[in-house]
């Protein structure tokens, strides 16, 4: 049965992506849950094959896409919750991303904007991080894989040596 067996690879991408998440390999975890989605159908079709699944990989990916900075991705997927959600809990964590999102969005635009403003009237500013952004930017992520620990989070694979020598100051 060809309907049973992208079902079952559909769960298993999902099952594959948390894995994936789990040892912080995002690309990775994304890749599989689009996978899945693509095995479940068209956009119409995936949501009355399986909802629960449909729904699932497609929370899952706009955290994935927000993760990795994959803003209108994200924002596409968030949609797709936001309209489909059945619980208040859904609706609020819908809700809550497109609020990141936005405010993501608005910061990297806002910074562009700005730069190029000082570069045109000839204004030298100094665009670096303080230890306040990088707070910020650590609770979001805290809040993204809250299951993790300091450590955890503080050993992850890739993890840039200055940017963890710095976390541990903190």
């Amino acid at each position: 049965n060809h309907f049973g067996d992208s079902l079952l690879l559909a769960k298993t991408n999902l099952q594959a992506s948390k894995y994936c998440e789990c040892r912080y390999a995002f690309v990775n975890a994304a890749d599989f849950l689009r996978k899945g989605l693509a095995l479940l159908g068209d956009d119409d079709h995936k949501w009355t094959t399986d909802f629960d699944l449909a729904f699932r990989l497609t929370e899952s990916l706009a955290r994935m896409e927000f993760i990795l900075g994959n803003m209108d991705a994200c924002i596409h997927a968030n949609h797709d919750i936001l309209y489909r959600a059945k619980s208040e809990k859904s609706k609020i964590n819908a809700l809550s991303m497109e609020i990141d999102t936005r405010i993501a969005c608005d910061i990297m635009g806002t910074i562009e904007a700005e730069k190029e403003i000082f570069r045109k009237l000839g204004i030298k500013v100094p665009f670096k991080l303080t230890a306040f952004h990088l707070l910020s930017k650590l609770k979001r992520v805290r809040n993204l894989i809250d299951s993790k620990t300091d450590n955890e989070i503080l050993n992850m694979q890739h993890m840039d040596p200055e940017f963890s020598d710095t976390c541990k100051v903190m």
